[in-house]
């Protein structure tokens, strides 16, 4: 019972205390009952708290919209310089393939060898072994301008050899060194890759599958000379061809770095 009527009074107590503080916030008529006094401290309270309830919605409101047009925006990343400082904004974050500890390549390595190996296998197949046939008069070889050499049953000799040895093979070779170059830089690009080490990859291949070529060609002539002669001729010297195809690799390089190395495309 104590506690209970100290309960009570307590409770009055503390009403009437902070109906007195809000007393001054708006003149009323001070009601009798106890049912009274809580009803218009209700009244009171309510009016008290309306007005920073709003003020708090109004400002939580602005800083939503605020926050959701910043994040609806569209993100841009900052460029990274090689020191790793931020630079002006580019697309993408260019990714540098790491060599492997043991062979020292790239892991896209195996797929230029085999756009190389592809090429270099074709144009030994149709454009220089076909050579061995000429003696059947049956031999057919599609220059790169698309026209055919057709020279039936000839000995080879003369102005047959010009055409074997100036200006079939060159046409195809740096067809070949650019398409390479270009399938591989695209490839980077298309990975967000810097394209620096792969292309340096594919020139080395490229340079290996020159000599390849030429060496098959000197072979392909030793044969077909040999046709005519009592004894073996020795190897045609194809140094100075080779040594002209791989100044074009060179050239074809420096220029597919340009196009697709990271330097290129965080200018872009």
């Amino acid at each position: 019972m104590l506690i209970h009527a100290y309960r009570q009074v307590s409770q009055e107590v503390a009403a009437k205390a902070i109906y007195e503080v809000l007393m001054p916030l708006k003149p009323f008529d001070r009601p009798k009952t106890k049912r009274g006094r809580l009803k218009t401290l209700g009244e009171h309270l309510k009016a008290f708290w309306q007005p920073i309830y709003t003020w708090i919605l109004t400002i939580g409101t602005i800083l939503g919209v605020g926050i959701g047009m910043l994040t609806c925006e569209e993100k841009v990343p900052d460029r990274v310089s090689p020191n790793g400082s931020p630079e002006s904004q580019v697309k993408t974050l260019i990714r540098q393939l790491s060599l492997d500890p043991n062979t020292h390549r790239t892991p896209i390595y195996g797929r230029t060898r085999s756009r190389v190996d592809k090429r270099t296998e074709y144009l030994i197949k149709e454009k220089i072994d076909r050579w061995l046939f000429i003696s059947t008069g049956k031999m057919k070889i599609t220059r790169h301008d698309g026209s055919t050499f057709a020279p039936g049953d000839v000995v080879y000799s003369g102005s047959v050899v010009d055409v074997f040895w100036k200006g079939l093979i060159e046409p195809f070779l740096e067809e070949d060194i650019q398409e390479v170059f270009d399938e591989v830089g695209a490839e980077c690009r298309d990975n967000d890759i810097d394209a620096s080490i792969p292309l340096e990859e594919a020139a080395n291949l490229l340079r290996g599958r020159v000599w390849r070529v030429y060496n098959r060609m000197a072979y392909v002539d030793q044969r077909l000379r040999t046709r005519r002669s009592k004894e073996k001729p020795p190897l045609r010297d194809v140094q100075q061809k080779a040594d002209h195809m791989v100044k074009f690799i060179d050239g074809q390089l420096e220029a597919a770095k340009a196009l697709y190395s990271r330097d290129a495309l965080e200018q872009e």
